[in-house]
């Protein structure tokens, strides 16, 4: 029998680098986005402009995060009902523990909602603002600490290319 080729699949294009050419041929992207490992470089007014969406869609799957977790709460707290001794005094704090979860995650979606909100309206954010409305002063108090420290930070002196690398 003869011997076939190897070569690209029948309907694929094969990728040749032009001549002379110092860059190697890259692969195209897929259709409707970019390749696995391709890095999205944005530039500082792109990530201004897409933090408050990115916010508000975090906050959302925060919430849905909360709602699976409450459902679970739900669920140990029944099975602890129906046990007795020391397997019941398991599941109940077990149930607190999902019950502290639960809140944390919807402290922390009404933290990036107000993040959201603010940089929507006004590009600025105003931390107190923002924590007075986070219901667990432990939690407020970590994220003031955080942000505080950050405004701390002074902006680099070497501005360079304006380029973020977002993986």
């Amino acid at each position: 029998a003869p011997r076939q080729r190897a070569g690209p699949a029948k309907g694929r294009r094969r990728h040749h680098r032009a001549e002379g050419s110092r860059q190697a041929a890259r692969p195209r992207a897929p259709a409707g986005g970019r390749g696995r490992g391709e890095a999205v470089l944005l530039r500082p007014a792109q990530v201004a402009a897409l933090a408050p969406p990115v916010l508000s869609a975090l906050a959302a799957e925060l919430d849905h995060a909360g709602e699976l977790c409450a459902r679970l709460e739900d669920l140990v707290t029944r099975l602890a009902a129906a046990v007795q001794g020391e397997p019941r005094e398991l599941a109940l704090s077990e149930a607190q523990t999902l019950d502290v979860l639960t809140q944390h995650l919807a402290a922390l979606s009404v933290f990036t909602r107000g993040l959201s909100g603010q940089l929507t309206s006004a590009r600025t954010v105003d931390p107190d603002a923002v924590l007075a409305q986070v219901p667990m002063s432990e939690l407020a108090g970590r994220l003031r600490a955080c942000l505080y420290d950050a405004t701390l930070i002074p902006p680099p002196k070497d501005s360079g290319s304006g380029d973020l690398d977002l993986f």
